[in-house]
Formats: C-alpha cells, sequence, structure tokens
C-alpha cells in the first residue's frame, strides 16, 4: 500500500470502511408489507445495487488522466514561484505526464475506472441512520410515519454468508473526492527524485500504485460521500463488495421495533404478535413514536 503523509501533503485520503470490532446500533426505516414482513420471516435483508439508489450525484467515474496532466502542470507552475521545487524537479516531474510521452496514466486510469464500475455495478448496498427520532426519515422512509424503524445492534458482524459487509458512515460534502488532485501524485514524486534513487521504471511503477490507490479511494467514495442535503439521514452503509440481493442474518441482532406516530393501536397489536409469534422473536422490544407537546421532535416510548 502506498505510504503518503496526507496531513503533510492536505491530501484529502477519501472515506475507507471501517475495519475492526465496532459496537453500534442503527436503525432502518421501512413501511409496512411483504418486504418489511421478509425481515422477520426470513431473517433476510435486501442489498441494493449502487444503480437503483436514489441521489444522481452517486456513483460517476471521475478521474480523467488529461484534467490530470493538466493540473499537475498548473500545480507545478505554482509550486515553482513559491520556490518549493526548482525548476530541474519542475521538469523531470512534468516529463512522465504528457500522453505524447508515456501511456501508464491512460493505462492505468482505464484500469481504475473499470475497477470502479466494478465494485459499482456487483456490490450490495443496505442503508441505515445513527438515528430512530428524525421527522423527515420517517416521513420519507416510513410511508409518512405509518412505518415502522426497526433497531439492529452490530448488524455488520452478524450474517450468514462468504464474509461480513464493509461498513462505512457516508460522508456529506460540498464537492465530491478528487480523484484528479496534482499532490497526491506530485508529493510522491518529489520525495522519490529526492531520493537520488529514482529510476525511470520506478517512477512509472510509483505512477501505477498511486491511480490504484485514487481508484480504491474514489470507488469508496461513490459510495459513502453525498450532497449535504442529504445531511439529516445520518448514514451509515453496509457494503457487500461483489454481491447484492438478499443475504440472510442473525436475527438476535434486531433489538427493537419502533412503531410511527401514525400507526393505529389495532395495528401495532396485530404486529406485535407478527413478530413475537409467528416469526419467533420473543426477545424483541417494541416502542412507540409520539409526537412531542411543546416542541417539533418525535419521542420514542417503550410499549
Amino acid at each position: 500500500m502506498l505510504d503518503i503523509d496526507f496531513d503533510k501533503t492536505k491530501l484529502d485520503p477519501g472515506p475507507m470502511p471501517h475495519r475492526g470490532p465496532l459496537d453500534i446500533n442503527l436503525f432502518k426505516y421501512r413501511r409496512f408489507g411483504k418486504y418489511t414482513d421478509q425481515i422477520f420471516l426470513d431473517n433476510a435483508l435486501y442489498f441494493s445495487k449502487a444503480v437503483e439508489l436514489n441521489d444522481p450525484y452517486e456513483f460517476r467515474e471521475p478521474l480523467d488522466h488529461g484534467i490530470v496532466s493538466r493540473r499537475v502542470r498548473e500545480r507545478l507552475e505554482e509550486l515553482l514561484n513559491q520556490k518549493e521545487i526548482t525548476d530541474v524537479e519542475k521538469a523531470q516531474i512534468e516529463y512522465f505526464f504528457p500522453a505524447s510521452k508515456s501511456k501508464t496514466l491512460e493505462k492505468d486510469r482505464l484500469v481504475a475506472v473499470e475497477k470502479i464500475k466494478k465494485v459499482l455495478g456487483d456490490s450490495g448496498i443496505f442503508s441505515m441512520s445513527e438515528r430512530s427520532d428524525s421527522i423527515l426519515m420517517w416521513s420519507h422512509y416510513a410511508e409518512e410515519h405509518r412505518g415502522l424503524c426497526i433497531e439492529f445492534e452490530d448488524l455488520h458482524r452478524n450474517f450468514f454468508a462468504n464474509g461480513q459487509p464493509e461498513l462505512l458512515k457516508v460522508q456529506y460534502r460540498d464537492q465530491f473526492y478528487d480523484m484528479n488532485s496534482p499532490d497526491v501524485y506530485i508529493y510522491p514524486l518529489l520525495d522519490k527524485l529526492r531520493s537520488g534513487s529514482a529510476t525511470a521504471q520506478g517512477i512509472f511503477a510509483l505512477l501505477e500504485e498511486i491511480t490504484h490507490r485514487k481508484a480504491e479511494n474514489g470507488a469508496f467514495s461513490s459510495l459513502a460521500v453525498k450532497a449535504k442535503d442529504w445531511e439529516y439521514e445520518k448514514e451509515w452503509r453496509l457494503i457487500y463488495l461483489g454481491h447484492s440481493g438478499v443475504v440472510y442474518f442473525n436475527p438476535f441482532t434486531i433489538k427493537t421495533v419502533t412503531f410511527g406516530s401514525k400507526v393505529s393501536d389495532e395495528t401495532v397489536e396485530q404486529y406485535i404478535r407478527f413478530v413475537a409469534n409467528t416469526s419467533g422473536k420473543p426477545f424483541v422490544r417494541f416502542r412507540k413514536a409520539h409526537l412531542d407537546d411543546l416542541q417539533f421532535t418525535i419521542c420514542i416510548r417503550d410499549i
């Protein structure tokens, strides 16, 4: 793996999946229906393909070696004027970027784009939220407060499948992850040149390694960065690389079911019986959402 000091170069490493133990309870808002019933009856969740999600800015392919080459030249000029590099270093780095001098960037760009396409095309995504009391989430994803909200504990570690999914916390930004950043090329190349052991073969290998790192970061960025308008969702995503559709989970990860404020008492009683008896889950606790009398907030109370 490429070792870049991101703090030193002020580069954005991009969002990466959480790896290792993490104890976390997350919530899934749902409307009533057969697909929600399937969660309880079959202990099954549906992982959507990236193309099925609802943000048109997600899952684009932003890596463009032509843009990278232009921005590298502009950035080198800026660094030269600031006396951070020499004329010789500028010329040495510029040598490797024009397409007429090397096909390396174009080859690596195609590899990177294909990698992103594969990740986006083959992977499944299951989205959850950090909170169960969001007025907007109840409105948008739980049939305008007529649905329910399921609490899962450590769901990312409790699937009956080959391997567990990646867990990513969605980041909300005004801008995309910058896959065309010139600095992520320039600073490692400078370190290589200043080491005194640089060879053309070594430089090409370094360019390839950098581009593959950008591809990995760019792929996860496509999966876990959204516009700030979506920030109210407080979203986390489970990503099954190379697999979508139905995946089975350990039912003991379900902790609570909260009914929306507009769900009738009769429906609440029927669904409690369904979950606790029909689907054999007596360990699940039940709650009801209520509108606060004085503030624009939702109160969650045990039933």
